[in-house]
C-alpha cells in the first residue's frame, strides 16, 4: 500500500450549517444532494463543529420515526 500526505488526501469541498437555523430534515437532505455532499457538519453560533448530518443519518431518523409512531 502506497503511503500519502494528509493533505493529498484529504476532501477540501466542506459545508457547514448554522444549528440555530437548521431546517427540517428534507430540506437538509435536498442541500446535501444539490451540492453533491456526502457530509453536512453542523456548528453553533460560536463557529464550533458540534455534529454532523450524513443522509444515511436522516433516513435512518426516518425510519426510526416512523416505527415509533406505528408502536
Amino acid at each position: 500500500m502506497k503511503t500519502a500526505n494528509i493533505f493529498e488526501v484529504m476532501y477540501t469541498l466542506v459545508m457547514t450549517f448554522n444549528v440555530s437555523k437548521f431546517l427540517e430534515t428534507g430540506s437538509v437532505l435536498s442541500r446535501l444532494r444539490q451540492q453533491q455532499l456526502k457530509l453536512l457538519l453542523v456548528v453553533d453560533n460560536q463557529g464550533n463543529i458540534v455534529g454532523n448530518i450524513t443522509p444515511e443519518n436522516i433516513k435512518y431518523q426516518s425510519s426510526t420515526s416512523t416505527r415509533n409512531r406505528e408502536n
